[in-house]
């Protein structure tokens, strides 16, 4: 069934103009009636409010999601990066910042050997005591750094350079093998 409606339409007059249109009507309750005053681009208000409304909490909850998950990332970031500060640094309670000192360039000192090691067997094919690695000129580090004294032992399949302290105090020993990561023991 058709019914015809007139419809006002914005224009370049104020009260607009008057054009007839036909209208298909739906029996179905899903369409609404269309108010005189309202041409057929409307939502129905309560409709759109509801929908913008949903749409604003959903973007609400990715927000905090989003904080949530940088929150999250950070705080496992700055674990993993104290963990990795532990290793390299001497406990609180050891002395004066002179032993700090100390400590660390040992550390630093193993750290070197061990990368000398590594180039002394990729260019030779096997690993080399402490004597070889500064004859070969593969580190400039001496053999001891006092109150440490410097020991490489080596196998086929790795190596084990170590600090061991010849006075009373901690750490006692340090050491680093090829995986790279320098250990100490009290």
């Amino acid at each position: 069934e058709h019914q015809t409606s007139d419809l006002r339409v914005g224009g370049s007059t104020p009260s607009g103009v008057a054009i007839r249109k036909t209208a298909l009507l739906f029996p179905s309750a899903q369409f609404q009636a269309i108010s005189p005053h309202q041409h057929s681009g409307y939502l129905p208000a309560a409709g759109f409010r509801a929908a913008m409304a949903f749409a604003e909490l959903i973007m609400g909850i990715g927000r905090v999601f989003g904080f949530v998950g940088t929150i999250v990332t950070m705080a496992i970031g700055m674990y993993i990066y104290s963990l990795q500060v532990k290793t390299l640094t001497p406990g609180t309670g050891s002395g004066n910042g002179e032993e700090v000192a100390t400590i660390t360039g040992v550390k630093n000192d193993l750290i070197s050997i061990a990368n000398a090691e590594r180039g002394f067997m990729a260019s030779q094919g096997k690993y080399a005591s402490m004597g070889e690695l500064i004859s070969g000129n593969y580190m400039t580090i001496k053999s001891e750094r006092p109150p440490y004294v410097y020991d490489v032992e080596t196998t086929a399949e790795g190596f084990r350079a170590s600090a061991t302290r010849t006075t009373k105090g901690a750490p006692a020993q340090l050491w680093i093998t090829e995986g790279m990561q320098v250990q100490a023991s009290d």
